[in-house]
């Protein structure tokens, strides 16, 4: 469904999607890391990382990328190799280190403050219908995306009711449909 007809409103909706773009940006800058390296360390701590190349389709990077991406955090002392869990000796996971867990962490406060920031003159009703709208079109997003773990990749999951949410429901019904 199309809503040209509007074009203020969809005008409206991507700067508002700019700006929280922005936001959720200059707040990793700020902890010192950019983008890729701050979800890599969330998806992390979330345990989606059986092997280092889970990072792959949520972070939407190249297995040469994933391994540059790898080698910058365990260099920073974020992140460390371990062997994988299926024990395939072939294949090697990520584990943070006693420095990462506390940067993920700070990074989830970092991510809440900057969107509570930017929702701050809204009242405790409008953030929910935005909630409720968000739900709807994540959903709708979701279901249609090959990855939709990458939706979530700077998700506090400690915050979502993984069974209520629909990037969750769309990735168990596409697990369910293959």
């Amino acid at each position: 469904m199309t809503h040209a007809s509007n074009a203020r409103d969809l005008n409206l909706i991507g700067a508002f999607a700019l700006a929280l773009a922005d936001r959720l940006s200059a707040a990793f800058d700020q902890q010192g890391l950019g983008d890729s390296s701050a979800a890599a360390l969330l998806l992390v701590h979330h345990g989606h990382v059986r092997r280092i190349d889970d990072l792959r389709a949520p972070l939407s990077l190249t297995q040469a990328g994933v391994v540059r991406l790898v080698d910058r955090l365990v260099a920073a002392g974020l992140a460390r190799r371990v062997a994988a869990v299926d024990g395939d000796r072939r294949t090697v996971a990520l584990a943070l280190t006693r420095a990462g867990t506390p940067r993920a962490r700070a990074l989830m406060r970092a991510r809440e403050r900057a969107i509570g920031e930017l929702l701050a003159g809204l009242a405790p009703t409008q953030v929910a219908t935005l909630g409720v709208i968000s739900d709807q079109v994540l959903a709708a997003i979701a279901s249609e995306d090959p990855a939709p773990g990458r939706l979530c990749r700077h998700c506090d999951e400690d915050a979502c009711d993984l069974s209520r949410c629909p990037v969750e429901l769309a990735a168990t019904h596409h697990r369910g449909a293959a």
